[in-house]
């Protein structure tokens, strides 16, 4: 291969970059006014550009991207044209399906997605609140197919194809026919029958806390509660996204190396903590995804290459996204998981260079200056979408990551034992009384400082724009730090 061609990890890494810019013209178009005439360029750059630069490198860096960017945008749009045309929108569907996804509680239904057993088609029924359905569960329906429709400048059609429904399910008749007997419906089950035992050793709202914690999600949660998460920026402890993930993984570190791990060891042990947390939830997309983030920020700790990081982070969001390319504008979580270990890959580093160094802080400074690093590259993604801005998540954080890692411990501990018949069953109640104590202080810390009136700062309708620049400056700053480091070296 030609010296001027670029290395293979660079075409990987440049041809992802190009297909995930891709994929956002494609879905960002709308009408398509915007879309042909970008792809039409990109397109006829490839061919112009290879003529007159072959040799040079950078110009074969610039093909390599507008190719990605070609080859994103197109695909994206064909599926997206596919899924637009709510053909069946009215017909009366009945038969046998499967429940493809673990069922999620709202304030007055379960959402249960099913999948007809006899026709590519999958739905979403609203079901009384405490409906006994499980993921995996065989069951029968019949209802009317409705299209659904876009409120408050949400685009809900799209967000239910991000998930692979088609329609909604209007007036549903369901029956569960019977439980599931594959992998997923075994998991799913089996924690069921932790999170049973937990709450019956655990008090409320104690109880609930513990199981999001465990298994992801905030549905177990009192609505006031909720609301005092969000308000305190602590909604991404029982969230299952590469936030949370990256965040608590690096806490597990940190805790480890207190105790005494190199930390390597530690590193290794936070991957086991996420392969235990996806099978726990059943493996779920967003929890493979989350496990995908925070397992390329460790690899990079206990690799030291950042560089190969970000292009095996980059790669692993074009897959992802070559998957289901609706997720980059409709699931908050992947963009709060990419920004989040973006932050936490990049600008931990220099804090732990120019502020923690060797100090002894007992791991604090570490869970502070990480919390700051995932933050500062969230802040535009949560005032764009929620508008608001959490003026006490730095201190709510520093106050309870530390324990949380101890918490989680002891609820599933707690859990596993649980499951058992007595004697055994006895051996959870010392571990669950810990945890409850845990719990009690985490739930009280955060309910203090949601209570106060200065908790929270609303700014609505934060342009796109300003989002942007944010970014812009951002990155010249860590660039600026990052060149000084590699200046000094020399």
């Amino acid at each position: 291969m030609p010296e001027y061609f670029p290395h293979r990890s660079q075409v990987i890494m440049t041809l992802s970059l190009g297909f995930i810019c891709g994929v956002g013209i494609g879905i960002g178009s709308g009408s398509g006014n915007i879309f042909t005439p970008i792809v039409f360029f990109c397109a006829l750059a490839v061919p112009v550009l290879s003529i007159i630069g072959y040799k040079y490198r950078q110009i074969w860096i610039i093909i390599t991207f507008l190719i990605g960017v070609v080859v994103g945008a197109v695909s994206t749009e064909h599926r997206l044209a596919l899924h637009d045309d709510y053909i069946r929108h009215g017909e009366k569907v009945s038969g046998s399906g499967v429940v493809v996804r673990e069922p999620s509680q709202s304030a007055r239904s379960l959402n249960v997605f099913i999948a007809f057993n006899t026709r590519e088609l999958t739905v979403l029924a609203r079901m009384p609140k405490y409906e006994q359905i499980n993921l995996g569960d065989v069951v029968s329906i019949a209802c009317t197919l409705e299209k659904p429709k876009p409120f408050n400048d949400f685009n809900y059609p799209k967000y239910l194809q991000m998930q692979g429904v088609e329609y909604l399910c209007d007036d549903p008749i369901l029956k569960r026919e019977a439980q599931g007997e594959n992998f997923l419906a075994k998991i799913a089950n089996f924690r069921k029958m932790m999170e049973s035992g937990i709450n019956q050793k655990i008090k409320h709202p104690e109880a609930g806390l513990a199981n999001g914690l465990l298994f992801g999600g905030d549905d177990r949660l009192s609505d006031n509660l909720q609301e005092s998460f969000a308000r305190t920026g602590m909604s991404h402890i029982v969230a299952v996204s590469g936030y949370n993930v990256t965040v608590i993984t690096f806490v597990v570190i940190a805790v480890g190396i207190f105790l005494g791990l190199w930390r390597h060891q530690a590193a290794w042990v936070a991957c086991a903590c996420i392969v235990l947390f996806v099978i726990m939830i059943g493996f779920p997309s967003s929890g493979i995804r989350a496990a995908v983030m925070g397992t390329l920020v460790l690899a990079a700790m206990i690799w030291g290459r950042t560089s190969h990081a970000l292009g095996a982070l980059i790669l692993a969001g074009a897959l992802m996204l070559a998957w289901n390319p609706l997720q980059l504008f409709y699931d908050i979580g992947f963009q709060l998981s990419f920004g989040a270990v973006l932050g936490i890959m990049f600008f931990f580093p220099l804090c732990e260079r120019y502020v923690i160094k060797s100090r002894r802080s007992f791991g604090l400074l570490d869970v502070l200056f990480l919390t700051i690093s995932a933050q500062l590259f969230v802040i535009p993604i949560i005032l764009y979408h929620f508008g608001v801005f959490s003026t006490t998540s730095l201190l709510s954080n520093l106050l309870v990551l530390p324990i949380l890692p101890y918490t989680m411990f002891l609820v599933f501990i707690a859990a596993i034992l649980g499951v058992f018949s007595t004697p055994i069953n006895l051996l959870a109640i010392p571990f669950a009384l810990l945890a409850q104590w845990l719990l009690t202080y985490e739930i009280w810390v955060i309910e203090y400082f949601a209570s106060k009136s200065w908790s929270v700062v609303t700014i609505e309708n934060f342009p796109l724009w300003l989002g942007i620049l944010y970014y812009g400056i951002l990155s010249a700053v860590i660039i600026f730090f990052y060149r000084k480091n590699a200046y000094e070296k020399y």
